[in-house]
């Protein structure tokens, strides 16, 4: 399948449709639509809602156009396997009117991959819809796709993601994200400042100046039972702009001093695991 053009195509909403019946009873935790929240938003892609929705074509396709509704960009993790109760990419398929076909290049690589034909049989799977724009899975048999289609009169874009995030993380990282950016008239720029052993009220009275002078540069804080967090962000519209945002970070870094445990996405319980290693 071709690369995907679209001129005058923009992308900047977008929302995250999970999907599995194991998700709503509890058996699994929804990762992905907190790594994809974050990825969206150094693209400048605005997420307004997260959906979560069992392995029910009805309650799936209705979820699907009312993401549609709203949004320029529909993401969907999950049901993309080999199984009866993987409807993802058919409901999908049938919202965009796209019959369901066999990429020639993600078949040949897969039978290349895993040729015990007694466990695998890649011959009428996977599928994707015609005309996308299809991501290999590096670590898994379900590829990923990007379709960009007319609905009801406008342009909008469905992305079909693995569910495991052991398979949907890197092929994002590696091969969707790219693809993504072509659509985005912004980029974002977003950094966090980790603070532990300070309370929040305590931590904003010693911003405060900077939190009432905000320019380019925004700071945000938001609290845990076991952190403060100061994002700091700063959108670029020219790709040729100065990023601001490392002299925020070193402010805040020598007004907190030791409080500062991480800049970054670490956690405290993933900075000690990683200390004790």
């Amino acid at each position: 399948m071709t690369a995907l053009s679209r001129p005058g195509f923009l992308i900047r909403t977008a929302e995250i449709v999970s999907v599995g019946t194991e998700l709503l009873l509890g058996q699994t935790v929804d990762t992905n639509a907190a790594f994809l929240s974050r990825e969206l938003a150094e693209l400048g892609i605005s997420t307004y809602r997260h959906t979560v929705v069992g392995d029910n074509p009805e309650r799936l396709e209705k979820a699907i156009r009312e993401a549609l509704e709203d949004n320029d960009l529909v993401i969907m993790t999950g049901g993309l396997g080999p199984t009866d109760d993987d409807l993802t990419a058919e409901i999908a398929a049938s919202i965009m009117d796209a019959p369901l076909v066999k990429d020639a290049a993600i078949d040949q690589e897969l039978n290349r991959r895993y040729p015990d034909r007694e466990r695998y049989d890649f011959s009428r799977y996977p599928l994707l819809p015609q005309d996308a724009r299809a991501f290999p899975n590096d670590n898994g048999t379900a590829p990923g796709s990007l379709s960009i289609f007319s609905w009801n009169g406008r342009q909008k874009a469905i992305l079909l993601l693995p569910g495991p995030p052991a398979e949907m993380e890197p092929m994002f990282l590696n091969r969707v994200k790219e693809s993504l950016a072509v659509y985005c008239p912004d980029r974002f720029i977003h950094r966090y400042v980790r603070l532990y052993g300070i309370g929040e009220s305590r931590a904003e009275s010693l911003v405060s100046d900077l939190l009432k002078d905000q320019t380019r540069v925004t700071l945000a804080p938001y609290a845990s039972a076991s952190e403060v967090v100061f994002r700091i962000s700063q959108k670029l519209s020219d790709p040729h702009e100065d990023d601001l945002t490392e002299a925020m970070v070193q402010e805040l870094i020598g007004r907190f001093g030791d409080h500062v445990f991480e800049v970054g996405a670490r956690s405290l319980e993933g900075v000690l695991a990683d200390l004790l290693r």
